[in-house]
């Protein structure tokens, strides 16, 4: 999906260690979104890091994350 916590072709995934937010490469929609999981079952949208604000042009994973 395109909305506020939904995903479009993710293709990668990454945990921080200091606090475990999980960031997710969502491919579709040009964006990385970052979730919590306060209760270790469940996951809750944090925020959206867009291409703008990264400074990044047309971003696209590289042959080897497709798979």
């Amino acid at each position: 999906g395109t909305g506020v916590g939904q995903l479009s072709d993710p293709m990668g995934i990454a945990v921080a260690p200091q606090n475990g937010h999980v960031f997710v490469a969502d491919t579709l929609n040009d964006r990385i979104v970052e979730f919590t999981t306060p209760d270790g079952s469940s996951y809750t949208f944090v925020r959206e890091i867009t291409l703008q604000l990264l400074s990044i042009p047309q971003w696209r994973p590289s042959r080897a994350l497709q798979g």
